[in-house]
C-alpha cells in the first residue's frame, strides 16, 4: 500500500559545525568568510579576557579589535603548532601586557609632574575600574571592586593565571599552552596567587 504524501515526514539534515582547523585552512586560501566565522566564535571570549586583564571595557573593545586585526594579517603564517584558540589568546594577552606597561609609564610620568612643584603636593591619580556592569547593587559593586583591586595588585604572572583559571575557567593544560610553560608551573603560580589573595581579602572572610 503506497503511503500518501501527507504521511511522509521530510528528513532534516543537520550539518556538523566546521572545526577551527578547517576554517584556518580556508583563511589561508583568502576565504574572508572563514575568518569572520572564527571571529564570531571567539570575539566574546577575547573581549571578556581583555576586560579582566585591564579593567577597562572601552579599551578592551579596542584590544579585541586589534587582536583580530593582527590575527587576520598573520593567519597565513600560523603553523598550527597550537590550536587557534591558544594562538588568539596569546595575542590578546600580549596586547593586554603592552597596555598595562603603557599605563604604568603614563602614571609614573603623571605622578612625577604632579610632585615637581611642591613637596607637599599629595595629589593622586584614580584610574576608573571600568569593569562594573550596569544595574549592580552598591554592596555587590563594592565587593567586586575589592576583589578586582586585589587581583590587580598581583604581579603579572600570578594575575594572569588567576584570571585564566578562576575567572575564565580554563584547564591547567590550556593555560600552560597559552603561557608556554609546564602545567606544574601553572599550578605553582596559581597556588601562590591564591595565598596572596587570601591575605589581601582577609577582611571579607
Amino acid at each position: 500500500m503506497a503511503r500518501s504524501k501527507e504521511a511522509e515526514v521530510p528528513k532534516v539534515v543537520t550539518e556538523a559545525p566546521i572545526d577551527d582547523e578547517a576554517l584556518v585552512a580556508r583563511c589561508k586560501r583568502d576565504d574572508r568568510a572563514a575568518f569572520d566565522e572564527l571571529m564570531i566564535r571567539y570575539q566574546e571570549e577575547i573581549f571578556r579576557l581583555a576586560v579582566r586583564m585591564i579593567n577597562d571595557r572601552e579599551r578592551a573593545r579596542d584590544i579585541a579589535q586589534e587582536c583580530f586585526l593582527r590575527a587576520f594579517r598573520a593567519i597565513k603564517n600560523f603553523r598550527g603548532q597550537s590550536s587557534f584558540s591558544t594562538w588568539i589568546y596569546r595575542i590578546t594577552l600580549n596586547l593586554c601586557y603592552n597596555e598595562r606597561h603603557s599605563r604604568r609609564r603614563a602614571m609614573a610620568a603623571a605622578t612625577f609632574s604632579l610632585n615637581v612643584g611642591s613637596d607637599e603636593d599629595e595629589s593622586s591619580i584614580d584610574l576608573p575600574d571600568g569593569s562594573q556592569e550596569p544595574g549592580a547593587t552598591a554592596s555587590t559593586s563594592e565587593l567586586q571592586d575589592k576583589i578586582l583591586r586585589a587581583i590587580e595588585s598581583l604581579d603579572e604572572a600570578h594575575r594572569t593565571v588567576v584570571i585564566l583559571r578562576d575567572i575564565n575557567d580554563q584547564s591547567y593544560q590550556e593555560i600552560a599552552k597559552v603561557l608556554g610553560c609546564p602545567v606544574g608551573t601553572v599550578r605553582s603560580r596559581l597556588h601562590r596567587a591564591r595565598m596572596e589573595l587570601r591575605d589581601l581579602l582577609a577582611d571579607l572572610a
